[in-house]
């Protein structure tokens, strides 16, 4: 198993990861996406410290960790937010670790200063492995998004970088 760079002909396999997690959880917030769709998602990772990993393995996408901007806007140019979605069938195997430790090596040779991350409440897991990378509890937004017919919460995590 490798953790390496996303390249296009990864699309396919990545939206079937995402669009998993859209259909049987809660933490994506988004509906299942065309390929299409995830195309012009993979436009985002447009810049050094916007990254797009996948863990790979005979040819076979395990899952995808990714840095993108946190907002729209020059002043939080040096603040990204992170994401990671692992197929279904690797879930607490360890993965997840391997990915997010490659991931924060590569932001640490760009400007990043501070990562930010929004949690779909429920899910110990994420908020687990964020902990464990150093990772600060900074908040919860409740029920301010309303997803599969009801209102959800988000824990806000943040890690400083520089």
């Amino acid at each position: 198993m490798k953790v390496r760079k996303l390249v296009e002909t990864d699309l396919s396999q990545v939206n079937d990861i995402f669009n998993w997690h859209s259909e049987n959880g809660i933490s994506t917030f988004s509906d299942a996406t065309s390929l299409d769709e995830r195309k012009e998602w993979f436009q985002r990772f447009d810049s050094p410290e916007h990254i797009a990993l996948v863990a790979e393995d005979k040819n076979q996408v395990l899952g995808v960790a990714c840095s993108f901007a946190y907002r729209d806007g020059g002043v939080f140019k040096n603040t990204v937010e992170t994401s990671i979605y692992l197929h279904h069938k690797w879930m607490g195997k360890g993965l997840g670790g391997k990915m997010y430790s490659k991931l924060l090596e590569d932001l640490e040779r760009t400007g990043v200063h501070r990562i930010v991350v929004g949690i779909a409440l429920p899910n110990e897991g994420s908020i687990s492995i964020h902990k464990k990378f150093g990772f600060e509890e900074i908040g919860k937004f409740d029920e301010y998004a309303y997803y599969k017919g009801r209102y959800r919460s988000s824990i806000w995590m943040q890690k400083l970088m520089k």
